[in-house]
């Protein structure tokens, strides 16, 4: 009996002992509870194998393999509220918070993606000097912040070592075809759908329609110069009020001309004698100034 009192005492201690003392596998100089040295490890459980962690005998997280997917995540159900953060040199560089906002160098992103951080930008062509094709597709809504305390926010063309010169040019989409709609050249000069203006300001007429005017009263003039694709419409400077023509300006001598339409008119009369004022009237050839 006293034998095996003794056995059983030997048995507890033991126990005890390898309990409060740190495991080793290929080391026998562990210095944590389980410590694993040389080669590799392998956990292997059917199609979803994973390793789990607890906190206060609760399970909070895991990392595993589903099928073919890598996944790391918060254990569902005993923690609800848990976020993941990645982080490099003590520092947390990324977040992934419960409600699935992500934030980079913030724990605390303000929409679905969020990038914290000051005085660096964000890159997505790979090439910034002499650039290459990239296609970034934004929500329809763009905001853009001040610029470090100002009032002015800046949309800028230019190479990452700022050689060279750069266009800004946007462009709109219909039936298939892009339309480049407005440029600003290096220079300052803007074109609307034109990518070579000629001048500060250059608008290429669409459909014979030109610049527009209009009041809060929907009252418009309209300015185009005329047009017709087999050039038999002399190149006019017209001058429409709510859509009709009130005068132009001659191609040739620059002579400004009022419309004369009759459907526009009333109570026409005609004047009679006009010889006696014709003979009035002094011929008279000139020069301008300069």
């Amino acid at each position: 009996m006293k034998k095996y009192l003794l056995f059983v005492w030997l048995v507890c201690c033991y126990i005890g002992t390898v309990c409060s003392q740190n495991v080793g596998i290929g080391t026998t100089t562990p210095q944590d509870k389980l410590h694993i040295s040389g080669g590799n490890t392998t956990i292997e459980n059917g199609t979803f194998p994973l390793l789990s962690f607890r906190n206060n005998n609760l399970l909070k997280g895991y990392i595993g393999v589903n099928n073919n997917d890598l996944r790391i995540g918060t254990w569902p159900g005993n923690n609800t509220i848990g976020h993941i953060a990645f982080s490099t040199n003590g520092f947390d560089r990324l977040f992934i918070l419960s409600d699935g906002d992500v934030g980079i160098r913030t724990n605390n992103p303000r929409g679905i993606f969020d990038i914290g951080g000051t005085n660096e930008g964000i890159y997505i062509a790979s090439n910034t000097i002499t650039g290459n094709q990239r296609i970034a597709y934004m929500p329809g809504d763009i905001f853009m912040a001040p610029w470090a305390g100002t009032n002015i926010s800046y949309l800028e063309a230019r190479r990452s070592d700022n050689s060279g010169s750069t266009n800004l040019q946007f462009r709109t989409y219909a039936n298939g075809f892009a339309r480049d709609a407005l440029l600003i050249s290096s220079n300052g000069r803007v074109g609307v759908n034109t990518i070579n203006p000629a001048a500060m300001f250059e608008v290429q007429q669409i459909d014979n329609r030109g610049l527009l005017l209009k009041n809060p009263n929907g009252d418009y003039w309209e300015q185009t110069v005329a047009h017709d694709n087999n050039g038999f419409v002399p190149p006019t400077l017209q001058f429409y009020h709510n859509g009709t023509l009130k005068a132009q300006v001659s191609n040739i001598t620059g002579t400004w001309s009022p419309v004369s339409d009759a459907r526009l008119k009333t109570n026409v009369i005609s004047l009679t004698p006009v010889l006696d004022k014709l003979k009035r009237l002094i011929p008279c050839s000139y020069e301008m100034i300069n």
